[in-house]
Formats: C-alpha cells, sequence, structure tokens
C-alpha cells in the first residue's frame, strides 16, 4: 500500500517565498502565465490530504516551513565550510 507521508502544516508558495527572501534574500520574479499553457493551472497548495499513514503510527515531527530552513540551513552550512 502506498501512503503519502504530511508535515504537522503545509505551506502556500508565496508565504514559503517571502520567509525565504526575508532569511536568506532570495530575489524572485513572478511572471504571469496563462492557465491552459500545458495543462497547468494555479494552485496555493500542493500535498495530499490523506492520512492514511496515521494508521501505521506516523505523527509529523515538523511543519513544511521548518524543514525547509532546515534544509537551506544544512545547504548552507556545507556551502560554507
Amino acid at each position: 500500500m502506498a501512503v503519502d507521508v504530511y508535515s504537522k502544516a503545509p505551506i502556500d508558495k508565496f508565504s514559503m517565498l517571502k520567509v525565504i527572501k526575508e532569511n536568506f534574500g532570495l530575489n524572485y520574479a513572478i511572471l504571469p502565465i496563462s492557465s491552459d499553457k500545458n495543462g497547468l493551472s494555479c494552485k496555493p497548495y500542493y500535498y495530499s490530504l490523506s492520512k492514511k499513514a496515521k494508521n501505521f503510527g506516523f505523527m509529523p515531527k515538523f511543519t513544511s516551513l521548518e524543514t525547509i530552513l532546515f534544509e537551506i540551513n544544512q545547504f548552507n552550512s556545507l556551502k560554507n565550510a
């Protein structure tokens, strides 16, 4: 059986970009796209609502944002070593 793992809390992409900009100086631009281009549509979140993993005792320890910030800090530590 395939199950989705999940975090304590999801984060939308614009909030994530804002936090990364504030903490790490990320520069980015948001360009307009056509919603029918290649069948893509704008979605604020990309996560599963399935909580089947809970049936196996899975309990997330971190939010999506906490995990993203941890990984960026780990990358920066390795890069600056």
